[in-house]
């Protein structure tokens, strides 16, 4: 039986036993850390999201915020929680969420226009949009699945296409991730990638999108 991408590069999907409080307030941190990365905070439902490890429901999550709040470790702001004390980041988040879902619209016609391609199975949206963010310096990044040994025939094409009729601009047009349907998997093990499978909006050839992520 062929393992979920999931189970391989992201173990939270497991069904994992209940964890003991500092495995909680690990995961807990591991999210909020990667986030802050991007200087984005997290709700508490985005935390149990992302978390490497799986959390069983909101009770032992609040408790671990609780805690980790009263050590000033990690701050909170109305629902969001950041490692950071800057409110102003809350407005940077919002403001970004907003853009996104302004923006989406034209994503949508984009992923439309790119599965009309030669060899392309699914388009999916990943990046910072996947997660429902955009801002000016923000690109469409998308996860393309392709027919059996077309990568490279397929990004090709793809790049031509940009470089030609696009002048080799990227904000609507990056295409910064290729499989294809012989082997849905992604070779790539970490954090990362992890987080951009399972944030992935797939927005055409939803049935081989569904055969990569079971």
């Amino acid at each position: 039986m062929k393992q979920s991408n999931l189970h391989i590069i992201y173990p939270h999907q497991e069904n994992n036993t209940s964890y003991q409080k500092e495995e909680v307030q690990a995961g807990v941190l591991r999210s909020l850390i990667y986030f802050d990365l991007f200087k984005y905070p997290l709700t508490i439902q985005e935390i149990i999201k992302y978390a490497p490890v799986k959390l069983n429901g909101l009770s032992p999550v609040e408790t671990a915020l609780a805690s980790l709040e009263e050590s000033f470790i990690v701050l909170r702001f109305g629902e969001f929680y950041t490692l950071r004390n800057e409110n102003t980041l809350i407005d940077r988040r919002k403001r970004g969420n907003r853009m996104a879902a302004d923006i989406f619209t034209k994503a949508v016609e984009r992923s439309k226009f790119i599965y009309k391609f030669p060899f392309v199975r699914s388009v999916n949206i990943s990046g910072s949009l996947s997660k429902n963010y955009f801002d000016e310096h923000a690109d469409f990044d998308f996860f393309i699945i392709t027919s059996p040994n077309r990568i490279w025939l397929c990004r090709t094409i793809l790049a031509l296409y940009k470089k030609i009729f696009l002048l080799n601009a990227r904000k609507y047009f990056c295409i910064n991730y290729f499989i294809d349907t012989e082997d849905l998997s992604i070779p790539d093990k970490n954090i990362f990638a992890a987080t951009e499978v399972i944030t992935l909006k797939n927005m055409a050839g939803r049935e081989v999108y569904t055969a990569f992520m079971d």
